[in-house]
């Protein structure tokens, strides 16, 4: 399971937050999360994946926004793919295959 930067995801909630004129507790609620999660967040060092994907879905944002080239977490989430696969990821037939994939599914969650 991947890891990524409890810092960086704070940073990335603290500016939808104020852009969406929110205070914490409406943000937490709309996670349904705890407020002592959140605060959290800012002082410890790592979350799961899972929990990324979750505020991506539950705010309706691209995960690209939230990850926003955290190269720690994109090499960790990278590496756990065998060798094969990310050889055939950056071929032209996997990106093409990634993209279809990845549009279909946004298709299926915005209908």
């Amino acid at each position: 399971m991947a890891r990524f930067s409890s810092l960086v995801l704070w940073e990335f909630l603290e500016d939808y937050r104020y852009q969406n004129n929110l205070t914490q507790i409406e943000l937490c609620r709309r996670l349904g999360w705890q407020s002592t999660y959140y605060s959290r967040l800012k002082h410890d060092k790592m979350v799961n994946s899972e929990t990324v994907m979750s505020v991506s879905e539950k705010l309706l944002v691209p995960l690209k926004d939230i990850v926003k080239g955290d190269k720690a977490y994109i090499r960790q989430a990278l590496s756990e793919y065998p060798p094969e696969i990310m050889k055939w990821i950056v071929t032209d037939e996997g990106k093409r295959r990634i993209i279809d994939a990845y549009r279909d599914y946004l298709n299926e969650i915005t209908k």
